[in-house]
């Protein structure tokens, strides 16, 4: 046995430190040891990450989940603009709240300070179960669930809704190194005729062109074909399929599937492979030279 697939939450898969992602092998193959150093082992990473403002709404972020879990699209709203340092604002906000939370009103907000106020309408969010979003990212989120859900007649909202989801698979030994992947779908032969990971992504991007160098860029060929690697020697079926969703997130908000095959992943496995090879010799030595190891003869500095 070379793995163990289950069923788990997120933050359960991103707590087990004792197997590599696969996203520090693309920064390697794409950049610097230094780079796969600072992804792995470098407890400043993890500092620098509860400094960062979580609070506002990431558009991105949010439609990748939707797109996984299709009850989130009904989680947003758009509170309607009232001015919360006045009794009159936070009034209308307290009526709209109870009516997103279906909650009745168990006593009158006559007399009740503005701070009470306050708090009894974050109290009604929490109770409703939904985030309020601006009008502009409202009216995107509603055109990206319209498009999503009539995209080629509904066919790969269908086959997403098939795959087998929020399943991580963990290999105690690729190429002498522990590895986890979480794939955002499995498919298999029984279901659509082949074995398929499925990927989504999100964009910011309005071509294909530019999608596609977002890829080079950021590693996702490498990552698409370390999945395809780990899942199939843990669950020793052949995983060589790809389907890779991709939704825009920017104007006119384009949807796009994209079929990889082993022919588009070869070279992209390759790299993963030779990362991984040099990571472990990284590790070895305990040494993980940055920018200086692209320097050629003659180079100053």
């Amino acid at each position: 046995n070379n793995g163990t697939v289950i069923k788990d939450d997120f933050v359960s898969y991103l707590s087990n430190a004792d197997f590599f992602s696969t996203g520090p092998f693309a920064k390697l193959a794409n950049g610097t040891p230094l780079d796969f150093q600072y992804e792995t082992t470098d407890a400043l990473k993890a500092e620098i990450e509860k400094y960062k403002d979580r609070s506002h709404f990431d558009l991105g972020t949010f439609v990748h989940e939707a797109i996984l879990e299709p009850e989130k699209w009904d989680t947003v709203v758009c509170e309607p603009k009232a001015n919360r340092a006045s009794h009159e604002g936070l009034d209308s906000l307290i009526d709209f709240w109870e009516r997103e939370a279906m909650a009745a009103r168990s006593a009158s907000i006559d007399g009740m300070k503005t701070d009470a106020k306050k708090e009894y309408i974050n109290t009604l969010i929490y109770a409703s179960g939904k985030r309020a979003i601006d009008f502009k990212d409202a009216l995107i989120v509603q055109r990206l669930n319209e498009r999503w859900r009539a995209y080629q007649n509904g066919l790969w909202a269908g086959i997403l809704d098939a795959a087998h989801k929020e399943v991580s698979i963990y290999c105690n030994d690729y190429m002498g190194l522990p590895m986890r992947v979480r794939p955002d779908g499995l498919l298999f032969a029984e279901q659509i005729g082949v074995n398929a990971i499925v990927s989504v992504k999100t964009t910011a991007e309005k071509s294909v062109n530019g999608y596609a160098r977002q890829c080079r860029q950021f590693g996702y060929d490498i990552k698409e074909a370390a999945y395809q690697k780990i899942v199939s020697q843990v669950t020793g079926l052949d995983f060589s399929t790809t389907i890779m969703i991709v939704l825009s997130t920017s104007e006119p908000f384009h949807i796009g599937v994209f079929i990889l095959n082993d022919n588009e992943m070869e070279s992209a496995s390759q790299s993963f492979s030779t990362a991984v090879d040099h990571a472990k010799h990284c590790i070895a030595m305990d040494s993980y030279p940055g920018w200086e190891i692209k320097a050629e003869v003659g180079d100053m500095g």
